[in-house]
């Protein structure tokens, strides 16, 4: 590894006339990573650990108040040569070990700057927990003699025992899972309802108390002391927390990774016998808490506890089995070292590590880490707005300012003010304060390509869809699915025994009727005109029955393809007068429908014309490599509540909401829509256009700013989901 401060400094003449030493009661252990020793330097009463090499950790315990800095130095660099301690990293070290009261000097008024760096370290703390605003932790108690006295009652779950136990459990729970699927899963869609947040909180309080004693005790099973328990305010939810860092200074990895891991193993353990309780019991207190705890393990585990991209527990194992110490603040190194070194031109500045693979690594590791970390925190306080709109606003707030305003405050007066710039301040200050400024006027006044997209179908110009007009008997199928069909050529032929007696006894009836009014044709006028209605009405009945006789055969209502994929899975079933059974589709000529939630129709009235529309193009799913042209575009201003296709609609995979609609087969829309069409004729005759097949349409709108674009984009997600 390289060294991460020079060999000589210039600012080497501040510390080198100090005489120091460490003070009384630090302790010492050793480390091995990635096959080199290193040495951490414990403070008992602060529970804060330093790790240093072995060179820094000989000049450290040569430090003697009878001596100077530089004299000791100059003798670690005789017997040391290019393994001794730059200058810088003495100079680090020291304010480290200044700042932590690890440091006792003859200097005068030392016991007053005592008070005031343990002052100030309070500050930085405080500091810090505003800035982990949604973390917040409160030590309350030192609990290492409770655990120490009841250590003996577990310890027997810490053996192969446990193990043994806990893997039986894991596989009865998946098994009761698998066995009540359905009834855990639609449990998912009420557990966050204002009935059951309640035992919502009761459950994770629960589990994430099991979650600190595993750490708790399975630290001091080797040793380790637990000397705070608390609450931390997990997004302002009070939940119990206890600190186990002492584990750091384990000299063995197996021990610490056991330590970092043992928390989501008694969570996932208890997990477990919640879901044996849950699929054991009825409606009730103990059923519901059971759930809500299944439910919070898991939650926690996979999005933070078992996450490296986090400071949680996955992130330190993952340091301890990539033998990577300080994986976090190694990365922030490696991002200040690009900045420094490639943006503001410090050659001094050095990588933590030297090997290519090291530093493509620690990138990767920051960027994702700083990625995910936006992410969930962005998705947390959406979340919390949906259900507390005002509490969800105030920690917008509170984050932009602790996450975006503090950061560039710092940034800002490190790039104006801070030492380790002093020879390279004037790029420094160009390049810090000019490329925001560049970034600004490119994002806000330059104008940038602005497209609008919409979701769609393909629509045929015409098509019908075949429903059954008559009850029967599906008896025959005369056209498979997907055959060209001719105006009125039989599709399928259904029977009804019950229509055809009917049909053979209004016939006999009509008989009857028209032989007795010839019987009395020359009798009395009012006799024969009575049975001429009853005659007329017979034959009506006959007439009707003929018709639906008729109707027994299905016929296409004109030229196309047949289209019934599922017609097959009906034969020789009865089908109700109604039933879909099948549609016809005239392939001659087909246009692309799309709809525009209201929320992003800016670009279809905003500026007023169609001619702002430039360009308009299709890719339709599946043929994204082709581009349809378009020949015409047409916007429908009336508000539509029924979708062109169930396709749009989330019940048929779309992004359009859709309001419950026993008849409209998942087409009524929560909110009005527009309609825009565009008629498509492929010059590619490979593409395949198919009725109701998906797409989306995009329009070259006028260029704008990406600056603009992106305020339009937020306002348009505050209208949707808060209404604002």
């Amino acid at each position: 590894m390289a060294a991460l401060f020079p060999t000589f400094d210039d600012a080497w003449h501040q510390v080198s006339h100090l005489k120091v030493a460490l003070r009384a009661g630090v302790k010492v252990r050793r480390q091995h990573f990635r096959g080199e020793r290193w040495f951490v330097i414990e403070d008992p009463f602060a529970n804060q650990f330093y790790r240093v090499r072995p060179a820094a950790y000989h000049f450290l315990i040569r430090l003697s108040r009878d001596r100077t800095v530089d004299e000791i130095w100059n003798e670690r660099l005789e017997a040391d040569g290019d393994e001794a301690p730059g200058q810088g990293e003495v100079i680090h070290l020291l304010g480290q070990l200044y700042q932590a009261n690890l440091l006792q000097a003859n200097l005068p008024g030392d016991s007053k700057r005592l008070f005031e760096r343990q002052r100030d370290r309070k500050q930085r703390e405080l500091r810090s927990q505003l800035v982990s605003i949604l973390f917040i932790r409160i030590p309350l108690f030192n609990p290492d003699i409770f655990l120490k006295r009841t250590l003996p009652l577990f310890r027997w779950l810490m053996s192969w025992f446990g193990w043994v136990l806990w893997f039986a459990a894991g596989i009865v729970a998946s098994k009761l899972i698998f066995d009540n699927w359905e009834s855990f899963k639609d449990n998912t869609q009420t557990v966050l309802s204002a009935h059951n947040l309640g035992w919502l909180y009761v459950g994770a309080a629960l589990i994430k108390i099991c979650h600190e004693f595993g750490h708790s005790y399975v630290c001091r099973r080797y040793g380790g002391q637990v000397t705070v328990m608390g609450v931390m305010l997990l997004v302002f939810t009070p939940l119990p927390y206890m600190d186990a860092s002492s584990s750091w200074g384990f000299a063995g990895r197996k021990e610490r990774i056991h330590v970092a891991a043992a928390g989501m193993i008694v969570e996932l353990f208890v997990a477990f016998l919640a879901v044996i309780v849950w699929a054991n019991t009825g409606e009730g207190v103990v059923h519901s808490i059971a759930y809500n705890m299944v439910f919070v393990a898991s939650i926690a585990t996979f999005l933070f506890n078992i996450n490296p991209l986090l400071r949680f527990d996955g992130y330190y194992i993952l340091s301890d089995l990539l033998d990577y110490p300080n994986l976090h603040q190694n990365a922030l190194a490696q991002a200040k070292h690009l900045v420094d070194r490639y943006l503001f031109g410090l050659k001094t500045s050095l990588p933590p590590f030297d090997k290519l693979s090291e530093k493509l690594w620690l990138t990767t590791f920051f960027i994702a880490s700083a990625i995910y970390k936006f992410l969930l925190f962005t998705g947390i306080i959406l979340f919390i707005a949906d259900k507390f709109f005002v509490l969800g606003f105030v920690l917008a707030i509170i984050g932009m300012i602790t996450w975006l305003i503090v950061p560039v405050v710092k940034a800002v007066n490190d790039l104006l003010t801070g030492p380790r710039l002093a020879t390279v301040r004037r790029r420094a200050v160009v390049v810090g304060l000019g490329l925001p400024v560049c970034l600004i006027i490119l994002l806000g006044l330059v104008p940038m390509p602005n497209h609008g997209r919409a979701d769609g179908v393909v629509m045929a110009e015409q098509y019908t869809d075949i429903f059954i007009e008559v009850d029967g008997r599906l008896a025959e199928i005369l056209v498979p699915s997907g055959e060209m069909v001719e105006e009125g050529q039989p599709l399928l032929r259904l029977v009804n025994a019950e229509l055809d007696l009917s049909l053979v006894g209004e016939r006999l009836r009509l008989k009857e009727a028209n032989v007795r009014r010839k019987l009395v044709e020359k009798e009395e006028l009012v006799h024969v005109l009575y049975l001429k209605k009853w005659a007329d009405a017979v034959a009506l009945r006959v007439a009707d029955l003929e018709n639906r006789e008729k109707l027994l055969v299905v016929r296409a209502p004109h030229r196309g393809r047949w289209i019934a994929p599922n017609v097959h899975e009906l034969a020789q079933v009865w089908l109700p007068r109604g039933l879909a059974v099948g549609r016809v589709v005239d392939e001659t000529d087909y246009y692309f429908s799309a709809v525009v939630t209201q929320t992003k129709s800016h670009y279809l009235f905003e500026k007023g014309a169609i001619e702002h529309l430039r360009r308009p193009e299709v890719r339709l799913r599946g043929q994204a490599g082709e581009v349809i042209p378009v020949s015409d575009l047409q916007i429908i201003p009336a508000d539509l509540e029924r979708l062109p296709s169930t396709a749009l609609g989330m019940l048929g995979g779309g992004d359009i909401q859709v309001a419950r609609d026993p008849y409209g087969q998942g087409r009524k829309t929560k909110e009005p829509v527009f309609e825009v069409r565009a008629d498509i004729d492929p010059a590619d005759k490979e593409v395949v256009l198919q009725h109701e097949l998906s797409g989306v349409v995009r329009m070259r709108l006028d260029d704008e700013p990406y600056l603009w674009q992106w305020i339009r984009k937020g306002r348009q997600l505050l209208q949707k989901r808060y209404r604002i």
